[in-house]
């Protein structure tokens, strides 16, 4: 029996470091978050290439943001946009 966890919302440093410890593969987020992420500084110190998918949903996700996540996150990792937060509320259970 394997768990699955998740990182979406709150503290982006907690969230990132907390995404290293647990070997984290998806990352569910929206705009807002993943700008902060992008742009924490304490970032290129943790490995975060684990994540091989990141979704964004709520809005629109510029594609900038997109980009400088995927030099983030593992080297075949993917980046999809366009969930409806219902949807993406289904990852927080």
């Amino acid at each position: 029996h394997t768990k699955v966890r998740h990182t979406v919302f709150g503290h982006v440093p907690r969230r990132l470091t907390s995404a290293v410890r647990y070997k984290v593969t998806m990352l569910p987020t929206v705009p807002s978050t993943l700008h902060q992420l992008v742009n924490y500084k304490g970032k290129q110190k943790l490995d975060l290439s684990t994540i091989k998918l990141a979704v964004c949903g709520a809005a629109h996700t510029p594609a900038s943001l997109a980009a400088k996540l995927l030099t983030l996150i593992a080297k075949d990792g993917v980046f999809q946009e366009g969930m409806l937060p219902s949807i993406l509320s289904v990852f927080l259970i």
